[in-house]
Order: structure tokens, then sequence, then C-alpha cells
């Protein structure tokens, strides 16, 4: 085939005006042995062209030479000045930030400036405007400055591929071990030919150190998805949740795995909403945990284990609803077992304990055992979607806080009360304006609110008034013992107990709630 023309290499900062066509562009970021070149096939398949990062930093034309392997020739027309960034940068900065000590930021800054010249310079003498970028770009402030240099030229997305330490290393050994046998040697042999003077084990070491320092996404970091990768992970659910991450796919339903409430048909209905399907699984890597004051479930990450759940396929306006919901928890990629021994990739929320208060890291600590009608809940659920049934014996057994007994409940007294109100008079009350009275009914009472003028509870008690909430809590608070009441007449005298004693339990008790209302 024709060899490539030379390659251009600028100074840092060197570009004319003549690169200034606009360009989509996607960085495939993650360490060795990720999954980059899956990313890449995918925005291949749709149109993009290669800009080899690893290539152009060996030397080598980033666009017509993806994938070569590296020669000394390569290697010796770098210009000092870049040789010199990339070293400082790859060979050397990655490898102290790998140990824990400081790089300059001008080591980052100078080494970037340079690459980002190279890629508005040959992209634009290319002449294409859509290109994926295979490169490690590790940290989010390196991330921004990239974003940063190539703007207003180019519209730039990071899609990172998150994967454990433990993986990367089997995948780099596995991927290594193939090239050496490819080329008739041994591991030890091929170690000693491309990195003479050291053990295998030492290269292997090295490797592991410049891996350190990946950041996932940022919370709110721009224009970037993430991919979470786990042993289980394949190739083709890489493929595929980049298409659909990256808008390329033709479907953007999202399998979501759920374990605790959101099991159940019940809550899901009435949440408003309509997954196009459910089906049990198994999620790997993952065991399930009650956790903080409340109990409630948790997928806990922990290779070897597994828990099972509901899989429901989602629409993406149901998911942006169910990603408000649980906004406190972090949303990550899991592989699920479906009975039938297929496998897909689904969002799973855990828990993020790095972003949590110290109050609340202390409440996770020392966690209370779940309601006895929280655990209903999930064993109705994972009956009614056909969860495994060691599962749902095991979430029997589990230890709980039982309910109340009735004879304990509390409730208001209306000793020395004889004003009755009909149901049409207290709906009077709804839609008050400020600085009117109002109430809301409860239980077959009445209670005028004369709290605190301020603050979100009295907003959304304010938003009741002129309601009997009995029914509107028997609902939001489902307990599979009642079942779910459609109406008022639905509620038993039991019911409308339970919840009575629930919202004064909620409020602090009949002292705190006298403060509240009358």
């Amino acid at each position: 085939s024709r060899a490539p023309e030379p390659v251009a290499h600028l100074a840092a900062g060197e570009v004319n005006s003549q690169t200034s066509t606009f360009m989509q562009i996607v960085f495939a970021s993650g360490a060795s042995g990720a999954g980059k070149t899956t990313v890449c096939n995918v925005l291949v398949e749709n149109g993009y062209k290669i800009f080899d990062g690893d290539i152009w930093c060996a030397g080598g034309d980033p666009i017509n030479q993806v994938d070569c392997a590296v020669t000394s020739a390569m290697v010796s027309s770098r210009p000092p000045a870049m040789a010199k960034a990339v070293t400082d940068a790859i060979s050397i900065g990655r490898t102290k930030m790998g140990k824990g000590e400081p790089v300059a930021w001008e080591v980052w800054e100078t080494f970037y400036t340079f690459m980002c010249d190279a890629i508005k310079l040959q992209t634009a003498k290319n002449g294409h405007d859509r290109w994926v970028v295979p490169f490690a770009v590790y940290r989010v402030v390196e991330r921004d400055l990239v974003r940063n240099l190539l703007s207003p030229t180019a519209d730039v997305t990071f899609i990172l591929l998150n994967v454990p330490e433990s993986v990367l290393a089997d995948r780099v050994y596995n991927r290594t071990a193939g090239k050496a046998k490819e080329q008739g040697m041994t591991m030890e042999e091929y170690m000693a030919r491309f990195h003479p003077g050291k053990t295998t084990q030492e290269v292997l070491d090295g490797w592991k150190i410049r891996r350190a320092g990946f950041e996932p996404k940022g919370r709110n970091e721009p224009k970037t998805f993430q991919i979470d990768v786990s042993r289980a992970t394949t190739k083709e659910m890489v493929h595929s949740e980049a298409e659909r991450q990256l808008g390329l796919s033709k479907s953007q339903d999202v399998w979501y795995f759920a374990t605790g409430s959101m099991m159940n048909p019940v809550l899901i209905k009435g949440r408003n909403l309509n997954p196009t399907k459910s089906v049990p699984a198994r999620l790997i890597d993952y065991k399930l945990q009650f956790l903080g004051r409340s109990g409630f479930a948790a997928n806990v990450p922990e290779e070897g284990r597994s828990t099972h759940g509901v899989l429901h396929l989602m629409t993406p306006e149901d998911f942006k609803q169910i990603n408000e919901e649980e906004r406190g928890y972090d949303s990550v990629n899991g592989v699920a077992q479906l009975y039938d021994g297929s496998t897909v990739m689904c969002t799973v929320f855990v828990v993020n304990m790095s972003n949590l208060t110290p109050a609340d890291k202390e409440k996770f600590t020392h966690a209370l055992p779940p309601a006895e009608r929280y655990i209903d809940r999930l064993v109705e659920g994972a009956k009614h979607y056909g969860c495994a049934s060691e599962f749902v014996n095991w979430l029997r057994a589990q230890p709980c806080t039982p309910r109340k007994p009735v004879d304990q409940l509390v409730s208001l007294s209306t000793v020395g009360l004889s004003t009755t109100w009909s149901l049409k008079e207290l709906e009077q009350h709804k839609n008050p304006q400020e600085g009117t009275a109002w109430c809301i009914g409860l239980n077959g009472k009445v209670l005028q609110y004369i709290g605190p003028q301020e603050g979100k509870a009295r907003k959304r008690l304010m938003a009741w008034s002129g309601e009997d909430v009995t029914l509107r809590l028997a609902k939001e608070m489902y307990d599979p013992k009642y079942g779910l009441p459609q109406t008022s007449a639905d509620i038993t005298p039991e019911l409308a107990l339970v919840q009575e004693d629930k919202f004064i339990t909620v409020w602090g008790g009949l002292a705190a709630l006298n403060k509240m209302f009358h």
C-alpha cells in the first residue's frame, strides 16, 4: 500500500486559520484495555474517522496508521519539543500521578496543546468533519482543558470507559500474552524484547501505576457519557450501550434493574411509569443490602456475588423520571442475567458514600432493619414478576421492624370538640390564598394549620388544603397488608388509623403536631 505522507508536527500553539472547519470530535477515553476500540467501531460505523492519539504520541500518522505497530522511525521523527512533552506527560507524569506524586500543571497544558493543535490541523487537512479520538484523558481537569483548546472549532464529547483495575490487569495481561503467542514467543521473551532489562512483573507493575488516577464522569461534567464495565461485560454490550448513549441506536429504551420498591407493580403504576417490558433477572457482581435508618434495599458492588430483582425496559421519558427520583444515587452500568441465561447491560442505582455528609454516612454505618411493610412490598413485587423462590424466601427471612399493634397506634383526641364539617365544607378550603386560614382532613378530623409560615413542609401541606388526605397517604404509603384503596370507601377503620399514626409520627409526635395544627 502507499506509504503515508510525512506527518506535520507543530510547535505548541502553532495552528493557522486554515483549521477553522467546525468538527464533531468524540474522545473514547479509558485506560489501556478498557475497550476504546469497541467505541471507535461504533462511531466508524456511523461515519466517523479515527485520529489515533497513541499513534500521534509515538510520532506516527494518527489518521493513516491507526493501530499500526510503533517503529523507531516514528519515534525519531518527533520534534524534540513534542517528544519531551509526550515523555513528561505520559511516561513520567502518569507514573508520578500513579504513585501519588505531584505533577506540575504545565506538563499537561503543554502536552494537550501539542495534541489538540495536531488534531485541529490534521483533521482540517483531511477535510472530514466527524472524528473519534481513542485516547485516555484521565481527569476532569484534563478533559476541561481539551474542550477549551479545541473550541470554538470543535464540538467535543467524551465517552468514558470506567473499568475496575482487577479487570484491566487481566485484560492487558491476556492481550499481551496473545501478541507474544502470535510472534511465537513466551511472555518472558516478548517482555525482554520490548522492555529490555525488566522482568515481566516489573513491566506489569509499571503499567498498573500508569493506569492509576483515571477519574469517572464528574457530577456536572458537560457532554460526557460513561460506560461502567465489569468482568461480565461483553464487547457487544459496550457496543450497544455506546450506540444508545451517543444517540446512534434505533431504540433509546433503557434496561433498569429494580431491587427495592420499584420491584412492586403497584408502586410502579402509582408513579405513572409504564415499562415496555418487565422480567426477573439476576444482577451480577452485586449483593443486596439494607442500609440507613429506614433499612432501604440497596445494590452494593461485590465481585463474585449476585442478587435478584426485576429488569424494567423503560422509555427515555420514564427513565428520566426515575433519574429524578433516584437523584441521591449514582447511575452506573451493570450486567444482568435473565432466567433464560442471556445477559444484558442495565442501569443500576448505587449509593456513593463520597457524596454523603458525615451525618448521612453515620446513618449508613448504623443501619436499622427495614419495616415489615417494606419487606412485604418487596416480596409482593418479586412474586408478581416471577423472581426465584430462593430470593423470595431470603427476603421473607430478613430481620425487620414489625408493624405497630393496633392498640399502640396514636391518634388525635377529639374530646371536647362538638363542631362537625361536611366534606363539601372541607373542600371549600382548596387553593387557599396566602394569609388566609387553611386546613386538611385526616381520618375524619379537620386540622387547621398554625405552624411556621415558611418552608417546604408548609408548601406541600398547603397544596393539600381542602382535602381529606387519608386516601392520599394510604396510596403513597402503600401497605400490601391492606391493599391499594381506590376511593375513601375502600379504607377500613384500621387503615385510616394507621395513616393517622404515620402522619403524627412523621411530624415528630403529638406534641410537635399540636404546634403545627389545631
